[in-house]
């Protein structure tokens, strides 16, 4: 049987639904609103960063208990959880696209199209969500509790 770090998961659940709170604002503006406020871009970034990251880490954790190893790159992870019954091939797509994104924020920020931004934010917010309640489940499958909301 795998063993999960509790603390850890609930710890990245935890950050994960701060981002998400903190981006429904952002969700919220038209596209117009959103591109045209400078703040609100900038700070959509850094909290897409946060979001991605709590879900990588999460996914690596999973990753590495279930198989005994790292996993190659943030997005192969998201691809082997949806091999393992974590989550769907089709969240797991999505969640690939967000860890590119996450990669080019890091390493090629200026290079980041705001419209880009823009529908992550819109998309980030559900697939999050629906990231949190397959861990949940899984992770409770094995007998482990985890944070609700």
């Amino acid at each position: 049987m795998a063993r999960f770090n509790e603390e850890l998961i609930a710890q990245r659940i935890a950050e994960i639904r701060q981002a998400v709170a903190l981006l429904e604002p952002y969700a919220r503006m038209s596209q117009q609103q959103f591109l045209t406020n400078r703040e609100a871009v900038d700070a959509a970034k850094y909290r897409l960063l946060m979001g991605i990251e709590s879900c990588a880490q999460v996914c690596s954790h999973l990753f590495s208990r279930l198989k005994g190893q790292a996993p190659d790159s943030i997005p192969s992870c998201f691809e082997q959880l949806s091999e393992l019954g974590v989550v769907s091939a089709e969240l797991a797509a999505r969640l690939v696209q967000m860890a590119r994104f996450r990669n080019m924020l890091v390493h090629r920020y200026q290079l980041v199209d705001d419209d880009r931004v823009y529908e992550i934010v819109q998309q980030s917010i559900q697939d999050w969500e629906a990231f949190i309640d397959n861990v949940q489940s899984f992770v409770e499958g094995y007998g482990y509790a985890t944070p609700q909301e």
